[in-house]
């Protein structure tokens, strides 16, 4: 089975001051929504990435991350039900949208090994 390695390490230096305090692989990068929803979404690059691997077959994945970048990055990816029951109670359109948005890839990231 193949493996997807995705480099998440070092300091970012080339994007300072964006990525002072927070982890080059969490900036915002405009996506194409999945929902015909014509409003822009932004999501981390590290989210971007995985999901196009995924989309794309590979469902093995090595993380190189930094001290910086670990805990941030797990936290991102990491079903968060509590936060979804949250979106779910405050019932918005884009509250709605996110939640779908957060399923599909926590469904994704719980069916890969990591």
């Amino acid at each position: 089975m193949k493996t997807a390695v995705i480099t998440t390490g070092g300091l970012g230096t080339r994007l300072l001051t964006c990525t002072k305090s927070n982890p080059k692989a969490m900036l915002p990068l405009y996506s194409k929504s999945f929902d015909n929803n014509p409003e822009p979404l932004l999501r981390p690059l590290i989210e971007t990435i995985f999901e196009n691997l995924y989309d794309f077959g590979l469902r093995r994945f090595c993380f190189i991350v930094g001290a910086k970048t670990k805990s941030s990055i797990i936290n991102h990816l990491s079903p968060d039900q509590k936060f979804i029951e949250l979106l779910q109670k405050r019932d918005t359109l884009v509250d709605k949208r996110f939640v779908k948005i957060l399923n599909r890839i926590y469904k994704k990231f719980n069916n890969s090994e990591i």
